[in-house]
């Protein structure tokens, strides 16, 4: 039988993280356009597993009392990879369509030229990669951000397959037992 107010807990709980995760994904991108060096930003895109499962800890001990299944972690990772997903898309739209003067597309060149040498010595030929930033130059805001958006939900889902099969616990590591006991 389906619990409703279970459900309904659940897609509340992955809206406010996945919130949290689409802030996380928007600082990572801005600090990876503004301070390429660093590589801080990188490294948060890395860590995004790490805190995902915290997210999912997080609900699984707070809301489930330590203990939640697979399709109930999976549900849960799911939901909360899409509204971060939205979210991060809708934050870039807003960025590039309102605030960029040409930093994204100025770092993703300098990024290719970098790297350039790396890719001959693959084997790849960089005019191809450079004809395909050309072609996404003459995307809008829009395209970019949906194609973002498929990115991060391709990327998320084998991640929240995992996610939810570390996180699952059957019995609560330590039970709420509000009971006291009279001697």
């Amino acid at each position: 039988m389906v619990d409703f107010q279970t459900i309904r807990q659940l897609k509340a709980y992955a809206r406010q993280d996945g919130a949290f995760l689409g802030a996380y994904w928007i600082v990572s991108f801005l600090l990876t356009l503004y301070f390429p060096d660093l590589a801080f930003g990188s490294v948060m895109i890395l860590c995004t597993p790490l805190f995902a499962g915290w997210l999912l800890r997080r609900f699984r001990d707070e809301a489930l009392d330590g203990r939640i299944s697979f399709r109930r972690g999976l549900a849960y990772s799911a939901y909360t990879f899409f509204n971060g997903s939205f979210l991060f898309a809708f934050g870039l739209f807003i960025y590039l369509f309102m605030f960029d003067k040409g930093q994204f597309f100025a770092t993703l060149f300098q990024g290719i030229k970098d790297g350039a040498a790396i890719y001959q010595a693959m084997g790849s030929n960089p005019k191809e990669v450079y004809d395909a930033i050309d072609t996404i130059s003459h995307l809008s805001a829009l395209q970019i951000s949906f194609i973002f958006m498929m990115y991060y939900l391709m990327i998320c889902a084998p991640l929240a397959v995992v996610i939810a099969l570390l996180c699952r616990r059957k019995d609560a590591k330590h039970p709420h037992n509000n009971k006291t006991e009279i001697k």
